[in-house]
């Protein structure tokens, strides 16, 4: 079996994975000089014949859909891999490295939405997201939409989330009857409006939106939207 460890979470965020999904998350603490270090680690079963660089791939995506989890219950995790371990059957472990030389610029979005995660008890959230995890995990359009939840909150981004909402959720005269997303894809696709860095195109072919959307409100009913189309089982 492989198993990756990986940082940027700490122990509430790693009970709130476990209570939801204790058996593919583990932790170790490693004492050195009087000091304590901790290891998380996410299991993988099912890819023992995979290499290991591909494994790191597959761990990243796996992690990204509890780190979005995470998100929308207002943790704030900065997931990242680190290496993989192969554990064989006689409890012997072989672990990979890898050494590059990276320079790293890090930002983590925390996503509120309103009267979707207002709970009573810490019970309720982790049952809450126990729907959305068994509904991604059997659904890959599901599963990159959660991805996308917990990504940065851009217009490129946002619009993705819309698309997908647009082909699999409703259709797109319904969603524009929703105040917040009335001029969204307008804005997204007029550079002239929101500028060429943030648009999805370069190039305006058509007039600019008579009024440029809301990009954080946006977001906000298109997460919205998205939890109800995940929490679905239709």
């Amino acid at each position: 079996m492989w198993k990756v460890r990986f940082f940027g979470i700490d122990d509430e965020s790693y009970k709130f994975l476990t209570e939801l999904n204790g058996d593919i998350f583990s932790r170790k603490e490693v004492r050195h000089g009087g000091g304590k270090f901790v290891e998380y680690y996410l299991h993988l079963s099912g890819y023992d014949d995979i290499e290991p660089t591909k494994i790191l791939v597959i761990a990243e995506k796996e992690l990204s859909v509890y780190e979005s989890l995470l998100k929308l219950n207002r943790f704030s995790p900065n997931a990242r891999v680190d290496h993989p371990v192969k554990e064989d059957n006689d409890g012997t472990e072989t672990v990979y490295m890898y050494f590059t030389d990276t320079i790293s610029i890090t930002d983590s979005v925390d996503v509120f939405i309103n009267d979707e995660n207002v709970y009573s008890s810490q019970n309720a959230k982790i049952e809450d997201s126990k729907v959305i995890l068994n509904n991604v995990l059997s659904d890959n359009v599901k599963k990159e939409l959660l991805i996308l939840l917990g990504s940065e909150v851009n217009w490129v981004n946002a619009y993705k989330i819309y698309e997908i909402l647009k082909k699999h959720h409703m259709d797109e005269a319904d969603l524009k009857k929703v105040s917040e997303l009335k001029y969204f894809a307008h804005s997204a696709n007029s550079p002239n409006a929101i500028g060429v860095n943030e648009a999805r195109h370069a190039v305006q072919s058509h007039k600019s939106p008579k009024k440029i959307a809301d990009l954080n409100l946006a977001h906000s009913s298109l997460v919205k939207l998205s939890l109800q189309f995940i929490k679905n089982n239709a």
